[in-house]
């Protein structure tokens, strides 16, 4: 997959990162505080989540997840996750990862991840997923819902979308469902930006009059 110019230097920052987690370590704060603001001004949003320490966990009584060697991946490591069946719901297997502030009604909301299918559907030949920004709680809504199809190659997949309501941080999270089918996947560094307000584009919108 070919990657703009804008997503290549910010993967660079990336991968330098992840690569220098021990220097992290002994300087954590001055050094996490850097990264991120060094990221921040390539992005063409604002962060919702620290792409540095992304907190992985699973859904779903028969997946479970761990973090592997993976060649091509940022860093070089990957989350990886097993499904062994289809599960009657897509749903009820997902990846998860927690945002860091909240979004407001009329948000422009963007996920960027890398993704790649280990092992692909057989039917396929790729991988499938769904991308979300979705309430964990009811009434389950969702910012944006988007089907992805992963290949065997490390992929940079986004998805975006406007909010329909206020979303609060504790009941709200990036979900990719994977209850397709037997399939083998890779998750690397996500990034969840917030790419606009509805304040922001009224603005922009009155100006452009």
């Amino acid at each position: 997959m070919k990657i703009n110019q804008m997503w290549a230097g910010i993967l660079a920052a990336t991968v330098s990162v992840l690569m220098g987690q021990a220097a992290i370590a002994q300087d954590a704060d001055a050094q996490m505080d850097a990264a991120l603001a060094q990221l921040q001004q390539a992005l063409p949003g604002e962060l919702l989540n620290n792409p540095f320490t992304t907190k992985w966990s699973t859904d779903g009584n028969r997946i479970r997840g761990k973090i592997v060697k993976s060649e091509g991946a940022p860093g070089g490591a990957a989350f990886e996750v097993k499904v062994r069946e289809r599960f009657p719901e897509v749903w009820e297997a997902r990846v998860k990862v927690p945002l860091e502030k909240d979004i407001a009604k009329g948000d422009e909301i963007e996920v960027a991840m890398w993704v790649r299918a280990e092992k692909p559907m057989y039917s396929l030949g790729t991988g499938n997923v769904d991308f979300q920004v979705v309430r964990n709680k009811e009434p389950y809504d969702n910012i944006f819902s988007v089907n992805l199809r992963p290949t065997t190659e490390w992929q940079l997949l986004t998805a975006r979308g406007i909010a329909g309501a206020n979303f609060e941080i504790d009941d709200t999270l990036f979900g990719v469902n994977i209850g397709y089918g037997k399939q083998t996947l890779q998750f690397g560094t996500v990034y969840m930006l917030r790419l606009s307000t509805a304040a922001q584009r009224e603005a922009a919108a009155a100006q452009a009059e």
